[in-house]
């Protein structure tokens, strides 16, 4: 995908050698994944795809249940504002 092959070369270009998240960033995408997901028939379902098949772990929508376009807006967002949201170190 275009968007990792440009991030690494943004980071490398900075002088970077790792990019991640901030807890706040990340909060934000699990939220933001979840209220999709919200809207699928995947919210209600009790399977192994959303983690039921394992006594206590939490109900979780592993996938973005937007379309693609939707999901390269978010990341090309994310690039534009100079990986805003990452740690780059």
């Amino acid at each position: 995908m275009d968007w990792i092959s440009d991030c690494v070369r943004y980071i490398r270009e900075k002088g970077y050698s790792r990019i991640a998240p901030t807890p706040e960033t990340e909060e934000a995408w699990v939220a933001h994944v979840n209220e999709v997901g919200s809207q699928t028939l995947l919210s209600g379902t009790k399977s192994w795809f959303v983690g039921d098949n394992i006594p206590g772990k939490a109900h979780a929508i592993l996938l973005y249940a937007n379309t693609a376009p939707a999901y390269r807006a978010k990341i090309a967002e994310a690039a534009a504002k100079g990986y805003e949201g990452f740690i780059l170190q």
